[in-house]
C-alpha cells in the first residue's frame, strides 16, 4: 500500500494526518456543535454540524488526500488565532496569578532580608575558612 500511496506522490505519514484532521475535526463540530451547544443552551438539534461532520469523517476514511486543500485551509486560519490566544492566556496567567503571588510573598516574607537589619550595609560576613579546610575541599 506504501508504493501505491507514494505513486500518487503523497507520503504515507502525510496521508496519515489528513485522515486523522477529517476524524477529530469531523467528530468535534458534531459534539460540540451538534450535542453540546444545543444542550447547554436549550436550542433544537442543528442539521449542519452532522452535515461537516460527513463532510470530514467520509474522505478522511475513504480518500484522504482529498482533505489536504481544507487542512491547509483550517491551519491558515488557526496559526493566527492560536498566537493571539496565546499572548492572551499568558498575559492572564502572568497578571492573575504570578503578580498577586509575588505581591502576597513580598508582604508575607523579606526574601533579601532588607526590613530586618536596616543598617548602613546589607553585607554579610563570610565565614572564616582554615587551612586545614582547604586541605579536602569535596
Amino acid at each position: 500500500m506504501t508504493s501505491a500511496i507514494m505513486a500518487q506522490g503523497v507520503p504515507a505519514d502525510e496521508i496519515k494526518e489528513l485522515r486523522k484532521f477529517g476524524l477529530v475535526v469531523g467528530a468535534a463540530f458534531a459534539l460540540i456543535f451538534g450535542l453540546l451547544l444545543p444542550w447547554l443552551f436549550s436550542f433544537g438539534t442543528p442539521v449542519w454540524p452532522f452535515v461537516v461532520c460527513a463532510a470530514l469523517v467520509v474522505p478522511a476514511v475513504v480518500a484522504p488526500k482529498l482533505l489536504g486543500p481544507v487542512q491547509r485551509g483550517w491551519m491558515k486560519l488557526a496559526e493566527p488565532i492560536g498566537r493571539f490566544n496565546t499572548r492572551l492566556i499568558l498575559g492572564l496567567v502572568f497578571y492573575l496569578v504570578f503578580t498577586p503571588a509575588g505581591a502576597i510573598r513580598r508582604l508575607i516574607a523579606d526574601p533579601l532580608v532588607l526590613r530586618q537589619r536596616p543598617t548602613e550595609s546589607y553585607r554579610k560576613p563570610s565565614r572564616q575558612r582554615t587551612a586545614q579546610s582547604m586541605e579536602r575541599p569535596f
